[in-house]
């Protein structure tokens, strides 16, 4: 770890954001600590929307105290008015932006731990209305979209494949005969929700409700169709134990896609990138 000096505003320096009087005054890098806090202000003339891009941080959270006026931060299309001595985090993936709509100026305190932070803002300010990611390049940003979209596709082949077999008299026979009450509607009404919650996810459109149908169809199915624990024969018992697991498995990344969404290259990513845009 380096030696750093001890020093007020070390990394003092102001950008004006186009000629509107929007600026950023950069008082702390991760240069100046080691990475572990930026910490800069934005000042916003009254009426001004920024010209900066709306972005968003998959590493970490972003946290804004409000010191002179009122700026308006948009935050995965939910405006949030921030005034004097107010605070609020910006969670990570959130895409956000901020405007000022009153008539007074504004300006707010903002910090986070990224040693990018600063000479990525400046491209931001640089750019079009291109959503940013503080922590990685475009080039990254792409290769990344490219991962969620493919582990989002494979993640649901599963569900969207066998969703309608869910409707054949072999499956819902095969159901009855493991137990399953009512198997001659049930099974049919899980096929649907596999399918439906399969297709949001797969495409992005309001995944975390997907996700939930995918974790609804799921838990019946595993504590129903796979009772290892009441088989007498080891080789079965294992089987089911496997099956049981795989569910599991699948149960988990369902819970992770119902908190942390669809991701890039997604449905949800062009909505609230259209929410946050139109109020610019």
């Amino acid at each position: 770890m380096q030696q750093l000096a001890t020093k007020v505003n070390p990394s003092e320096q102001v950008i004006k954001v186009g000629s509107t009087g929007d600026s950023v005054r950069f008082l702390l890098t991760g240069d100046d600590s080691n990475g572990s806090v930026s910490v800069f202000e934005v000042l916003v003339p009254g009426g001004h929307k920024i010209p900066a891009p709306a972005h968003k941080n998959d590493a970490f959270e972003e946290t804004i105290y409000g010191i002179e006026g009122v700026l308006t931060w948009t935050v995965d299309g939910t405006p949030v008015e921030v005034g004097p001595g107010q605070a609020l985090c910006n969670p990570r993936g959130a895409v956000h932006r901020f405007d000022n709509y009153g008539t007074q100026d504004a300006k707010d305190l903002v910090w986070g731990p990224n040693r990018l932070l600063r000479s990525l803002l400046r491209r931001a300010v640089a750019t079009s209305s291109t959503p940013i990611h503080y922590d990685v390049d475009a080039t990254t940003c792409s290769a990344k979209g490219a991962a969620v979209l493919l582990g989002r596709i494979l993640f649901v082949a599963i569900f969207v494949m066998s969703g309608p077999r869910h409707f054949s008299s072999q499956v819902v026979g095969h159901a009855a005969s493991q137990g399953v009450p009512l198997a001659s509607i049930l099974v049919p009404r899980s096929g649907v929700l596999a399918l439906a919650g399969g297709l949001s996810i797969q495409l992005g459109y309001r995944a975390k409700i997907g996700a939930g149908l995918i974790a609804l169809f799921l838990v019946p199915v595993k504590l129903m169709m796979h009772k290892f624990w009441g088989i007498s024969d080891p080789m079965m018992a294992q089987m089911q134990m496997a099956m049981f697991m795989k569910k599991v498995s699948m149960l988990g990344a369902a819970l992770l896609i119902s908190h942390f969404g669809a991701g890039p290259f997604s449905l949800d990513a062009l909505r609230l990138q259209s929410k946050t845009d139109s109020r610019v």
